[in-house]
């Protein structure tokens, strides 16, 4: 998948929100979520340090499996449904290593509001986050964040966190 059609991708798939507007935001604003104007998603969770099994980084590219989650507000509602595929590309010694989310191992969490949500995939060894903001009748992607803390790919890697280089989303269903 080529770098745009990743971008066209992710941003079809981002926009799934059901409170979404007519239209994607042409100028979208680029600020993150601040700590003091939004709740802590969920503080009891343990850290990502502190979970026991950790992504196998693999050699060859695959198909992610489809996800297919939704996150709810306190009232039961669905405030953003998502229908996707996830894969980890990351760069070691200019060698690239992939790892897929696997739909069985996700915790969703994340915050509904009435201007700004985040939707959070958890996992042993990871996060995802993408923050929504709606701002009218628009609605758009103002950040994505992408954690993962592999088993070492390498007898010889001394790096215990590694830099993401690509988030691809391969399905983009809207609900």
């Amino acid at each position: 998948m080529t770098h745009t059609s990743f971008h066209i991708a992710l941003l079809l798939l981002l926009s799934s929100m059901q409170w979404l507007g007519s239209s994607l935001a042409s100028n979208p604003l680029h600020h993150s979520a601040s700590v003091g104007k939004v709740p802590a998603i969920i503080s009891s969770d343990p850290t990502i340090t502190s979970l026991s099994k950790r992504p196998v980084l693999q050699p060859k590219e695959t198909v992610p499996p489809k996800i297919e989650c939704t996150l709810k507000n306190p009232q039961g509602k669905v405030c953003v449904r998502a229908s996707l595929g996830v894969e980890y590309v990351v760069r070691e010694n200019k060698k690239n290593y992939y790892f897929n989310l696997n739909p069985g191992a996700l915790q969703v969490t994340g915050y509904c509001g009435s201007q700004k949500s985040i939707f959070s995939l958890d996992f042993d060894g990871g996060h995802l986050e993408f923050t929504f903001i709606k701002e009218g009748d628009v609605s758009y992607v103002s950040t994505v964040k992408a954690l993962l803390r592999p088993v070492a790919p390498c007898k010889n890697c001394q790096s215990l966190l590694w830099k993401v280089d690509e988030v691809k989303s391969l399905y983009n269903e809207f609900a």
